[in-house]
């Protein structure tokens, strides 16, 4: 998977920008989010996020705090395809795993997780590259996540063998939580697997997090890109 020109292993390892580079990529990422905040209402939180996202542009949890509001939204209005909210997701995303740095938090993977599955749409075989690049960066701890969205991906294409597969892979990697991948194989050798959003759930809590309402249970097909 690319990200303007780089790969997965060459974004998540540091790089250093030239002064010239950082300034033209401050002035594109202002004037990105500046049509990004004139799409919103001036009450919304969305606004005070996004001015939080251009004093840190470095921060995994500021890029994801700002997606998931953004996230939640769309999703209240994924009825509408050109809702402008969900509008901006793929860019936010893409602009997201770009700048972001690795924390010691797991906000870095979930917005390469949210990048992904943008990019499933368009190329599976690309994203799952990313997956694979993803995997062998990723900690035990936390790294659950990773095989879920995989799973679910998968699944949510039609193969739930491959997603059974994937699943089991996370099992044997002592990826944890190891009950978040568990309940998955349950449900989906029971064929009632429903993809949970992970920024729906607790950071940290992906293993507790299946009391969401099932109202907010959506396909685990990948939504697609504006």
């Amino acid at each position: 998977m690319d990200v303007e020109g780089g790969g997965v292993s060459a974004a998540v390892a540091p790089s250093r920008k030239s002064a010239s580079e950082t300034v033209q990529l401050a002035i594109t990422l202002e004037a990105q989010m500046d049509g990004f905040m004139a799409c919103c209402p001036p009450s919304v939180s969305e606004h005070a996020l996004a001015a939080k996202v251009l004093s840190q542009t470095s921060s995994a949890a500021a890029w994801w705090e700002l997606i998931v509001s953004v996230e939640k939204q769309a999703l209240v209005s994924r009825g509408d395809p050109e809702s402008s909210m969900a509008r901006h997701l793929p860019s936010l995303y893409r602009w997201a795993t770009r700048l972001a740095s690795q924390s010691p938090g797991d906000e870095f993977l979930r917005l390469w997780l949210g990048f992904v599955r943008m990019q499933w749409q368009s190329s599976r075989e690309d994203a799952r590259d990313a997956l694979k690049a993803l995997r062998s960066h990723s900690t035990r701890e936390g790294g659950a996540l990773l095989f879920y969205e995989w799973a679910a991906l998968e699944h949510g294409s039609g193969d739930s063998v491959k997603a059974a597969e994937v699943l089991g892979k996370g099992l044997r990697d002592g990826a944890s939580p190891a009950v978040l991948l568990e309940r998955a194989a349950e449900d989906l050798a029971a064929g009632r697997f429903v993809y949970r959003p992970l920024w729906l759930q607790g950071q940290r809590q992906a293993g507790e997090g299946f009391g969401i309402p099932s109202g907010n249970a959506i396909s685990s097909a990948a939504p697609a890109a504006a």
